[in-house]
């Protein structure tokens, strides 16, 4: 009787060719992230579309002040920032498809929803605010309490 290595690298050469066993396997987990990325930004692009397209026919002036992100991001459970990047990167991107939009896309299969965001779209627009004055804070990282100039 012949006993079997303990080594699971052994074990795995006898069994199988383990070399194209890791390359099949490392190429079926790079399709599989691009696919559930390309799907990710699909829907982004189509929502985006489909808000752009229903807000296209309102003049201006009629929703302006109405908070249209703010209340599609509360009714879709997501952030008001989310929606403003989604509709930025259906303009940003048109096309008679998403197909055709994603063609204008850069990076091919490594691109991602993150990095849309952080370096093709501009950013996001600053709310203006009633405040008159700032000043810096200073927060410690070791403990998190705040700490006044002279500290």
């Amino acid at each position: 009787m012949q006993l079997i290595s303990a080594n699971p690298a052994n074990l795995a050469k006898k069994i199988f060719d383990i070399e194209l066993f890791l390359i099949e396997a490392r190429a079926i987990i790079t399709e599989s992230v691009f696919r559930s990325r390309d799907i990710l930004l699909q829907g982004k692009w189509l929502l985006g579309q489909l808000i752009e397209n229903n807000l296209k026919h309102l003049i201006r002036k009629e929703i302006y002040g109405q908070h249209i992100n703010e209340i599609i991001a509360i009714e879709l459970d997501c952030s008001e920032r989310e929606i403003e990047y989604i509709r930025e990167f259906y303009r940003k991107f048109p096309g008679k498809g998403y197909e055709q939009a994603c063609r204008m896309l850069p990076e091919g299969k490594n691109i991602s929803w993150s990095k849309v965001k952080t370096h093709y779209l501009p950013a996001s627009p600053h709310k203006e605010c009633e405040h008159q004055q700032t000043k810096t804070i200073i927060v410690c990282c070791k403990c998190g309490k705040r700490i006044t100039e002279g500290e």
